[in-house]
């Protein structure tokens, strides 16, 4: 171990280790051709994903392409050095430990660990354009702009509709790295947040998102009282909050629409 990270090694109390203003080392000229060559071995998905998560975690402000470059070279050592300082499970001296850390670093179950392990703060989702307030019918049911959102990078674009007395969500989400989604979404706030049965697909990168909740009076009921898109996704996922600002209008378009 350097000296340099001997010093960051501050035991606190109970073992409690201070690391704040510790910075990964400079990789090495041979350690940082490692990293491109593993890097370079991740189909697009997965290459995607690194990328993805290091903006979400706050350690990266490139572009969302898996184009490398040494600002992502230094990004993945960061997080290295971050969430791997104790355990020192991954060995970036040899090709399996740099690939089984990178592999690690491609999929969304490490978000949780990326938002309290590191000093950013997870960024929140961005309003891009607002929701509709005038519902059409699509195929026999009534649908509404929900709105589209940003963050780092990532997008989703959500859907809102109702067919008789039922009702659901539908999101195109752009930028999730895959990983296990709840078959059970909550949608809404407080005591009166609603249960929506979810089912998700991957496809072109693309995740969508269908919920369906058989008393559809809930969902436009609950849109109607909220000035934001309440989600809570599972584990993984957690709960994501959308700006959409008022909604009742576009709850009521969609329930008006669905009653003619």
């Amino acid at each position: 171990m350097s000296v340099k990270l001997q010093k960051c090694r501050l035991v606190l109390g109970l073992a409690v280790l201070a690391l704040a203003g510790c910075d990964a080392e400079p990789l090495t000229a041979e350690q940082a051709s490692r990293l491109e060559r593993v890097y370079g071995d991740l189909d697009d998905n997965r290459a995607l994903g690194v990328v993805q998560n290091l903006r979400y975690g706050g350690l990266y402000q490139g572009p969302t392409t898996r184009i490398w470059n040494p600002q992502l070279a230094q990004a993945i050592n960061q997080a290295h050095f971050d969430l791997d300082f104790i355990d020192e499970a991954y060995n970036f001296e040899t090709e399996a430990g740099m690939a089984g850390f990178v592999r690690s670093l491609s999929y969304a179950n490490i978000r949780p660990r990326l938002a309290s392990e590191l000093s950013a703060a997870p960024p929140e989702f961005q309003l891009l354009a607002s929701p509709a307030q005038a519902a059409s019918v699509v195929d026999g049911q009534c649908e509404i702009d929900g709105g589209s959102y940003g963050r780092a990078g990532e997008q989703m674009q959500v859907t809102f509709w109702a067919r008789g007395r039922n009702a659901g969500i539908r999101v195109q989400w752009d930028g999730w790295p895959g990983g296990p989604l709840s078959p059970i979404t909550v949608f809404g706030h407080g005591e009166n947040a609603v249960p929506i049965s979810t089912e998700s697909v991957i496809h072109d990168g693309i995740t969508k998102l269908e919920m369906f909740q058989q008393n559809g009076w809930w969902v436009t009921n609950m849109m109607q009282e909220s000035d934001r898109i309440d989600l809570n996704l599972g584990d993984d996922a957690g709960e994501i909050i959308l700006p959409s600002g008022d909604l009742y209008r576009t709850g009521m378009a969609l329930e008006e629409c669905a009653r003619s």
